[in-house]
């Protein structure tokens, strides 16, 4: 599991992300990761536990900075 970083944390919370939520989207990913809004930012979409889409944003160390939901 990447580290998690305390914007994100603070993010998670916000939307009521669990990190076994962060944890899934990771590891069944339902597309190719895309390059983020910076240099260094990777996006990657899965599904959280429940099964609904989740975006996780990572920096170039491979750390959590920031997690997303999608728009449906």
């Amino acid at each position: 599991m990447a580290e998690i970083l305390d914007y994100a944390r603070m993010r998670m919370a916000q939307r009521r992300v669990s990190e076994a939520d962060v944890s899934s989207a990771l590891e069944r990913e339902t597309a190719p990761p895309r390059r983020g809004n910076r240099p260094g930012r990777i996006i990657k979409r899965g599904l959280d536990t429940s099964g609904h889409p989740l975006e996780v944003v990572l920096n170039e160390h491979g750390e959590v900075i920031n997690v997303l939901i999608p728009k449906r």
